[in-house]
Protein backbone atom coordinates (compact mmCIF):
# COMPACT_ATOMS: atom_id res chain seq x y z
CA UNK A 1 0.00 0.00 0.00
CA UNK A 2 0.94 3.51 -1.01
CA UNK A 3 0.72 6.49 1.33
CA UNK A 4 1.16 10.15 0.99
CA UNK A 5 0.89 12.78 4.05
CA UNK A 6 -2.34 14.96 3.86
CA UNK A 7 -0.54 17.97 2.65
CA UNK A 8 0.95 16.45 -0.30
CA UNK A 9 -2.30 14.99 -1.56
CA UNK A 10 -4.38 18.06 -1.20
CA UNK A 11 -1.50 19.79 -3.15
CA UNK A 12 -1.85 16.83 -5.83
CA UNK A 13 -5.66 17.28 -5.85
CA UNK A 14 -6.95 20.43 -4.91
CA UNK A 15 -6.68 23.37 -7.88
CA UNK A 16 -5.06 26.63 -6.61
CA UNK A 17 -6.84 29.27 -5.06
CA UNK A 18 -9.83 27.25 -3.96
CA UNK A 19 -10.20 26.69 -0.29
CA UNK A 20 -11.67 23.15 1.53
CA UNK A 21 -14.60 24.12 3.50
CA UNK A 22 -15.16 20.74 5.05
CA UNK A 23 -12.28 17.96 5.57
CA UNK A 24 -13.73 14.66 6.80
CA UNK A 25 -11.24 12.21 8.01
CA UNK A 26 -11.84 8.94 9.01
CA UNK A 27 -9.12 6.29 8.82
CA UNK A 28 -9.97 3.97 11.34
CA UNK A 29 -7.67 5.18 14.12
CA UNK A 30 -4.59 6.99 12.07
CA UNK A 31 -6.82 9.98 12.10
CA UNK A 32 -3.84 12.19 14.36
CA UNK A 33 -1.42 10.71 12.39
CA UNK A 34 -3.53 12.11 9.01
CA UNK A 35 -3.69 15.20 10.34
CA UNK A 36 -1.13 15.67 11.84
CA UNK A 37 0.75 15.30 8.09
CA UNK A 38 -1.07 18.63 6.95
CA UNK A 39 0.56 21.73 5.56
CA UNK A 40 -1.44 23.60 7.82
CA UNK A 41 -0.42 27.29 6.23
CA UNK A 42 -1.43 26.02 2.74
CA UNK A 43 -4.58 24.20 3.79
CA UNK A 44 -6.73 24.93 6.30
CA UNK A 45 -9.94 23.59 5.69
CA UNK A 46 -12.88 25.88 7.12
CA UNK A 47 -14.27 22.58 8.94
CA UNK A 48 -12.73 19.39 10.13
CA UNK A 49 -14.84 16.07 10.86
CA UNK A 50 -12.82 13.76 12.95
CA UNK A 51 -13.71 10.95 15.31
CA UNK A 52 -11.86 11.77 18.97
CA UNK A 53 -11.87 7.99 20.73
CA UNK A 54 -10.43 9.24 23.63
CA UNK A 55 -12.84 11.12 24.25
CA UNK A 56 -16.10 10.14 25.40
CA UNK A 57 -17.37 13.30 26.81
CA UNK A 58 -16.83 17.18 26.32
CA UNK A 59 -14.67 17.91 28.88
CA UNK A 60 -12.49 15.06 28.03
CA UNK A 61 -11.85 16.60 24.94
CA UNK A 62 -9.56 18.88 26.18
CA UNK A 63 -6.51 16.33 26.53
CA UNK A 64 -7.45 14.58 23.49
CA UNK A 65 -4.32 14.68 20.92
CA UNK A 66 -6.57 15.23 17.72
CA UNK A 67 -8.45 17.86 19.76
CA UNK A 68 -4.98 19.33 20.70
CA UNK A 69 -3.46 19.70 17.45
CA UNK A 70 -6.55 21.19 16.11
CA UNK A 71 -6.92 23.62 19.37
CA UNK A 72 -3.25 24.65 18.42
CA UNK A 73 -4.59 25.02 14.64
CA UNK A 74 -7.07 28.02 16.06
CA UNK A 75 -9.82 25.24 15.83
CA UNK A 76 -12.59 24.86 18.28
CA UNK A 77 -15.61 22.54 19.06
CA UNK A 78 -19.21 23.17 17.21
CA UNK A 79 -20.45 19.54 17.89
CA UNK A 80 -19.66 16.59 19.05
CA UNK A 81 -21.70 13.18 18.84
CA UNK A 82 -20.62 10.04 20.47
CA UNK A 83 -17.27 9.56 18.60
CA UNK A 84 -17.48 12.42 15.98
CA UNK A 85 -16.40 16.00 16.70
CA UNK A 86 -16.70 18.83 14.55
CA UNK A 87 -13.95 21.41 14.71
CA UNK A 88 -14.51 25.05 12.94
CA UNK A 89 -11.50 27.43 12.22
CA UNK A 90 -12.09 30.78 14.07
CA UNK A 91 -12.11 33.38 10.84
CA UNK A 92 -9.57 35.53 13.00
CA UNK A 93 -6.97 32.15 13.17
CA UNK A 94 -7.46 31.67 8.66
CA UNK A 95 -3.67 31.40 7.76
CA UNK A 96 -3.30 34.29 5.19
CA UNK A 97 -1.91 31.82 2.68
CA UNK A 98 -4.96 29.73 3.08
CA UNK A 99 -7.59 32.10 2.38
CA UNK A 100 -9.27 32.13 -0.95
CA UNK A 101 -10.18 35.36 -3.16
CA UNK A 102 -12.00 34.72 -6.08
CA UNK A 103 -11.52 32.43 -8.21
CA UNK A 104 -9.96 33.89 -11.88
CA UNK A 105 -12.88 34.57 -14.43
CA UNK A 106 -12.64 31.98 -17.12
CA UNK A 107 -10.66 33.72 -20.66
CA UNK A 108 -13.39 31.61 -22.45
CA UNK A 109 -15.25 33.89 -24.41
CA UNK A 110 -18.41 32.96 -26.40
Amino acid sequence: MVTAPLGELLAKHVPPNVSIDLLTVDVEGLDYDVLHSNDWHRYSPEFILVECFQSATMGQLELDPIARLLFDQGYSIVAKTKNTVLFKQDPSERKESALVRKEPESSWKE
